[in-house]
């Protein structure tokens, strides 16, 4: 029989054909895209809008209500991105990705499973991320991109190249970038790990649990992102408000180091996703005034 999937309180695959027809069509994507990136991620670089795409069709089916309007729009659309991929890819070799010759395993996790929570938490502060990148004005994206960049440099040059980056940033129109690319990375990865439990190859209770950790190291990925955007709109003044800003991530982050391989400690004991959650909600309070 069957099982179903499930992702969060209001998000979950259940149990009816549809569900499952998207499902299966979905891992069909995911291989005719992972066969050809599998090598052209490593000699050319990542295709980030494939990624998104996938990441915006696995959230579509994995919707309580499934709108079919909405998963045929994002098939429609991955399938002309794979197609664009694949004509720029026409000289790169694929690889063939194991799976199983029984019918698809679609993995038992209820409503309210760790993989479920793990993703959810993914989609929430890939949401929150979103928001925080809507509403930045173009001086602070600006400012943002300035300090990253000088950070970036730092690994490539043994002086900052000061003419080299006015001329850039007098020049340069700063993206928003909705969406965090190392979340999209992680989400990536717990998905093959979903693909391997999906086609029944491997040992499918640790890729269901692989992929779980990756959804959360994508969820605090996101989280930490928003802070770090924050602390550099901040500056280096050492007033009250820096200070009990400082003081706050310092607290999460004993958290975070005291509990590492301490999972349920990590999930339950302290909830240190909430907390993270908590400091960007602040954050995102603060931006609106």
């Amino acid at each position: 029989m069957q099982k179903r999937l499930s992702v969060g309180t209001n998000m979950g695959i259940e149990e009816s054909e549809v569900k499952k027809e998207y499902l299966h069509i979905f891992f069909i994507k995911y291989l005719q895209f992972a066969e050809i990136e599998a090598v052209a991620s490593v000699a050319k670089g990542r295709n980030y809008e494939i990624i998104k795409c996938l990441y915006s069709l696995f959230v579509e089916i994995s919707k309580k209500k499934t709108e079919a309007q909405k998963v045929e729009k994002e098939i429609k659309e991955l399938d002309k991105q794979i197609e664009i991929f694949n004509e720029e890819n026409k000289d790169i070799p694929s690889i063939s990705i194991r799976i199983s010759t029984q019918q698809g395993y679609l993995y038992t996790l209820s409503p309210n499973s760790d993989l479920s929570r793990a993703f959810q938490l993914l989609v929430t502060s890939m949401n929150k991320y979103k928001i925080w990148r809507e509403n930045l004005s173009k001086e602070a994206l600006k400012e943002i991109y300035k300090r990253n960049l000088l950070d970036k440099q730092r690994f490539y040059f043994k002086d900052t190249p000061e003419d080299l980056n006015k001329e850039l940033l007098s020049q340069t129109l700063v993206a928003r970038n909705y969406v965090l690319r190392q979340s999209l990375i992680e989400f990536y990865n717990g998905i093959s790990h979903l693909n391997a439990a999906f086609w029944n190859t491997g040992d499918k209770e640790d890729n269901v649990k692989k992929a779980k950790h990756h959804f959360q190291r994508g969820a605090l990925d996101s989280y930490k992102a928003i802070i770090k955007d924050f602390s550099l709109m901040l500056g280096n003044q050492s007033d009250e408000p820096r200070q009990k800003f400082l003081k706050k991530i310092a607290d999460i982050r004993q958290k975070e180091y005291q509990t590492i391989g301490f999972e349920k400690k990590r999930n339950e004991d302290i909830s240190l996703y909430q907390e993270y959650e908590n400091l960007v909600d602040a954050i995102l309070q603060l931006q609106k005034k």
